[in-house]
Parts: C-alpha cells; sequence; structure tokens
C-alpha cells in the first residue's frame, strides 16, 4: 500500500492494487470530539501554527529534515521552551525513536495520518508517542493516539507482529517542562473506529 499525502488541503489517498481512493486523515475524523466553542479564532490559528512549528523544530533536533539539526539561535523565541521540554523528555526517559513524522495509513479502514513518534524507551514495549503543544490535556488525544496505533499496525507488518504497543501523549509547556500521560484504555480504539465510520458516513451522504 503507497500513502500518498498532499499538503494543499490536507488530502491522503491510498494506492494498493492499481486503485487510489482518497481517504480523510485521522485529525478529521476525530474533529466532531473537539471542544472548542468560544475560542477566537484567530487564537486556534495562532496555536495551530505553533503547534507545527514546535514539531518540525523537535523533527530537526532529532536528526530529521535534511539530517543537519538545529543550532539554538535559529529557534524562535516563542517555541524554544517548548523545544526545551522535549529535549528534557528525551534526557530523562532515555526514549530511543525508530520513526519519526511517519505516514501511516489503513485500506481496511480507509483513513490515513501522520504519526509523530513511534520507538522504545529503555524497558518496555513498542509506543506510540504524540506530541502535544496544548497547555492542558485533552480526552480526544488518547483517541488520536489509539487510530495511530491501529494505522501502524497495518501499514508495517513488523510493527503488527507486537503483542503490546503502548500509547503516550507528551505535552511540552512554554516554561521548558513536559508531562507525559499513558493512555490505557482499549475502549479508545473502538471509540476512533466509530469516528472513522461517522466520518465516511457523512461523506458519502452529505459530502463533507
Amino acid at each position: 500500500m503507497e500513502i500518498i499525502y498532499k499538503d494543499e488541503g490536507h488530502q491522503y489517498w491510498l494506492k494498493k492494487d492499481g486503485e487510489q481512493v482518497e481517504v480523510p486523515s485521522i485529525t478529521q475524523c476525530i474533529s466532531p470530539l473537539n471542544n472548542l466553542s468560544g475560542i477566537d479564532p484567530g487564537v486556534l490559528a495562532s496555536a495551530a501554527r505553533r503547534g507545527s512549528d514546535v514539531h518540525y523544530a523537535c523533527e530537526l533536533i532529532e536528526g530529521g529534515g535534511d539530517g543537519t539539526g538545529i543550532s539554538r539561535e535559529q529557534l524562535d523565541p516563542e517555541i524554544a521552551g517548548y523545544v526545551r521540554g522535549w529535549e528534557n523528555f528525551l534526557s530523562d526517559t532515555g526514549w530511543k525513536t525508530s520513526r519519526l513524522e511517519w505516514m501511516v495509513g489503513s485500506w481496511k479502514y480507509r483513513v490515513a495520518g501522520r504519526l509523530d513518534r513511534i520507538g522504545r524507551f529503555p524497558r518496555g514495549p513498542m509506543a506510540v508517542v504524540e506530541i502535544k503543544t496544548s497547555s492542558s490535556p485533552s480526552p480526544r488525544d488518547a483517541i488520536q493516539a489509539a487510530g495511530q496505533e491501529i494505522l501502524a499496525r497495518e501499514t508495517d507488518p513488523e510493527i503488527a507482529k507486537q503483542k503490546i504497543i503502548n500509547r503516550f501523549v507528551v505535552y511540552l509547556s512554554a516554561g521548558g517542562t513536559y508531562k507525559r500521560v499513558h493512555c490505557r484504555d482499549e475502549g479508545d480504539k473502538a471509540l476512533f473506529l466509530s469516528c472513522v465510520a461517522i466520518t465516511h458516513f457523512r461523506r458519502k451522504n452529505y459530502g463533507f
């Protein structure tokens, strides 16, 4: 299965056995779980931009991008604390990333997305890590991580063989600290798949 991403319109396509289909993203599927009422659109846009910048900087910290890394002088002061929080997380926990910003997809469920990190802590099974720059944990984030595990298992047969894959959300703060939340509820997977089914229903019957 091939996963194709088009930045314009944030579109994902899956291609398999000569067939190509456009599919919704993980984020689109779980969007009904958001509680953003009363929040100024400008604030949301600023937070989204900051999140993207932090993700990219953290990717460079781990040798992503062109592999040259990033210097502290290059960091926007607005995101420097968040990046320091990620560095503290790496140093404190011994986390080792095996894949970062990895595109994953499911032909079975017709959905795709991008997984922040998959790897391992020094002791324990393989784990999915989702990075967030929000000030407080959201229940929706656990559903996102569950979806990422489902898609990672279908994307890579070796990962599918893993009996246990833990799921974590790491919340970074502007002050350079972090909070690691272990998502243990197996019901999160069922809820994610329900969101996917509802998304396909809406697309088929209402065109959105």
